[in-house]
């Protein structure tokens, strides 16, 4: 199966929508403010302890944005590289 087998159209977000998708993840995160400093230092403690991540990063989404999950997983352990 290649790319080439799907029909699919792209669509790109217009201003509106974005402005939208900024002004909700903002009410998010203001929302679950001490929830999500908790979650995010249980998720840097199991990074720095090698404990299983998932589980962890499954719990806090509830309650987390991608970006602070990502942010914390950088502080925590550095940038991601592929082997090469």
């Amino acid at each position: 199966v290649s790319a080439d087998d799907f029909d699919v159209e792209v669509t790109r977000s217009d201003e509106t929508e974005k402005k939208m998708v900024i002004a909700r993840n903002r009410e998010f995160k203001a929302e679950n403010v001490s929830k999500a400093e908790e979650g995010i230092e249980r998720l840097k403690e199991a990074a720095r302890n090698g404990e299983n991540l998932f589980e962890v990063m499954m719990e806090i989404v509830e309650y987390c944005t991608v970006g602070q999950v990502t942010q914390a997983l950088f502080e925590s352990g550095g940038k991601f590289r592929r082997n090469m």
